[in-house]
């Protein structure tokens, strides 16, 4: 009997692990790809155990960790980097740079190719809203000393870029506005509904109120009481 449990919660335990193999997660990543200066995607979010799979397209290429604040700098001697991984021509096979996440916290990558990171070649894993890609990716460019930001000829280095939250600001606030004067037309509107409401119905109670009535200079309110035209000639 105790032979069969052991062999039961073996079984259970070999399951398990090989559920939880099974449900990490290989993400890949071409480096290069088309020969553009790009990691594709730019960027993913991952879980840790998961493996970012890079995959060197074309180019002499690197996969090197840096930090939010200084995106074209190495993080330490320490830090992740593939090394160059230069691609021949017609190559029938990727050569690729694994690495296993071991972290949930943000990472930042860039290629250390010479002037590639502030041609905004930059990689992230896990960004945030406060540390996005767009602000990681606008600071690489910013270390450039080209004037123009690839891919957006009219957008000046030294200039705010707009990006997909200043957007988002900006569309906020315009809701914003725009609901705060619906209010306020909706408020006035239900002002002069109020009012006249009270009009109509001051109009309907004076309307209804009885009057004394006169024709032809006759006192109809003496033919009906005579006592009181006598008391008026007194």
């Amino acid at each position: 009997m105790f032979r069969e449990i052991l062999k039961l919660a073996l079984l259970f335990i070999t399951s398990t692990s090989v559920a939880l193999i099974s449900a990490q997660t290989t993400h890949n990543v071409l480096v290069g790809a088309d020969d553009s200066l790009t990691f594709s995607p730019d960027y993913t979010t991952a879980n840790v155990n998961d493996t970012i799979a890079f995959s060197f397209v074309s180019g002499n290429h690197t996969v090197t960790q840096s930090t939010f604040e200084s995106p074209c700098t190495n993080f330490s001697n320490s830090g992740i980097d593939s090394g160059f991984v230069p691609v021949p021509n017609n190559v029938t096979s990727l050569p690729q740079f694994l690495y296993t996440l071991t972290t949930s916290n943000p990472l930042w990558f860039y290629c250390r190719q010479t002037g590639h990171c502030g041609k905004g070649m930059v990689f992230a894993i896990n960004p945030t809203v406060n540390e996005s890609f767009i602000a990681f990716q606008y600071a690489a460019n910013a270390t450039s000393a080209s004037p123009l930001l690839p891919g957006a000829p009219n957008v000046v280095i030294g200039q705010p870029a707009v990006t997909n939250l200043d957007l988002h600001k900006k569309i906020l606030i315009g809701a914003t506005i725009g609901g705060f004067f619906g209010v306020v037309v909706l408020a006035l509107a239900f002002i002069y509904f109020q009012l006249w409401r009270r009009r109509r119905e001051r109009e309907r109670l004076a309307m209804s109120e009885p009057k004394s009535e006169t024709l032809s200079g006759v006192d109809w309110q003496a033919v009906i009481d005579p006592s009181s035209e006598r008391t008026s000639r007194r």
